[in-house]
């Protein structure tokens, strides 16, 4: 199953929720979902917090490349106006 996830505002959009329902619907026959924590959660809290884990660090990810790229972005900038040093 492919999940795109966008959200401006946080949290999930109707049409999101509504799919997750309808897998777990879909999933009651045959879930072989292997849960991960002692309490067995059920498919939609699981796979929820599986997708929201996976948005924040994503972000995580991309906000660190950035940073990355604006660092290295200003050592070739302070090389250029501090030749030598």
């Amino acid at each position: 199953m492919l999940c795109l996830y966008e959200s401006f505002g946080g949290g999930f959009s109707p049409p999101a929720v509504k799919t997750l329902h309808r897998h777990a619907k879909q999933a009651r026959v045959h879930d072989r979902t292997s849960y991960t924590s002692r309490v067995r959660k059920n498919f939609v809290s699981h796979h929820a917090q599986r997708i929201s884990i996976a948005v924040v660090k994503g972000e995580g990810d991309s906000v660190k490349a950035a940073a990355d790229r604006l660092k290295a972005e200003q050592v070739i900038r302070d090389s250029l106006n501090h030749p030598g040093a």
